[in-house]
C-alpha cells in the first residue's frame, strides 16, 4: 500500500488550483477518499523499481509523482458523481432505435476507474495493468404486432 497523511494532503490541495471538492469534504470523508486512492493506485500499476525504495527495515519510501497521484485519485473520488453517467453506457447500451425496435450493445465502454492526472503522475514509473473487459457484440429484436 502506498502511505499517506492526512496532514501533507492537506497541505498539498492547499496549492492546488480547483480542490473545493477536497476542502468541501468532512476531515473522515477525506481520510476515507485518501485510503481507497491508495488502493486503487497501488493495485493498478506494475511498478517498475524506480517507483519507490526500500530502506533497510523493508519500509517503501514512493516516489513524489507517486504521492501526488494518490492525492489526484483521492479528490477525482470526491468531484466525479459516478451516477452523472448515463446508465445505458454502463449496461453497453450504445445505440437504440424504435422504428425497428433495435438495440445495440458495446462492452468496451468502461467507467474511468483511474483518473486521468493520476495516470499522468505516475507515467514511466507504472503500467497500468489492463482490465479485462467483454467483447462487443449486437442484438437487435422485432416485436410482432397481435
Amino acid at each position: 500500500m502506498i502511505s499517506v497523511t492526512l496532514e501533507a494532503a492537506n497541505a498539498y490541495f492547499a496549492g492546488r488550483l480547483n480542490a473545493e471538492s477536497w476542502t468541501a469534504a468532512s476531515q473522515s470523508d477525506r481520510q476515507k477518499s485518501l485510503d481507497q486512492a491508495s488502493a486503487m493506485i497501488f493495485s493498478a500499476f506494475r511498478w517498475s523499481d524506480s517507483a519507490y525504495s526500500t530502506d533497510a527495515n523493508d519500509e517503501q519510501t514512493w516516489d513524489s509523482s507517486i504521492i501526488r497521484a494518490v492525492y489526484e485519485q483521492a479528490l477525482w473520488l470526491l468531484s466525479v458523481d459516478f451516477t452523472k453517467y448515463p446508465e445505458m453506457l454502463y449496461n453497453g447500451i450504445v445505440k437504440a432505435t424504435s422504428g425497428g425496435n433495435s438495440v445495440q450493445f458495446d462492452r468496451k465502454f468502461e467507467l474511468p476507474w483511474i483518473c486521468p492526472v493520476a495516470v499522468r503522475y505516475v507515467g514511466a514509473l507504472g503500467t497500468l495493468i489492463p482490465v479485462a473487459t467483454e467483447a462487443a457484440g449486437s442484438i437487435s429484436a422485432t416485436l410482432l404486432d397481435r
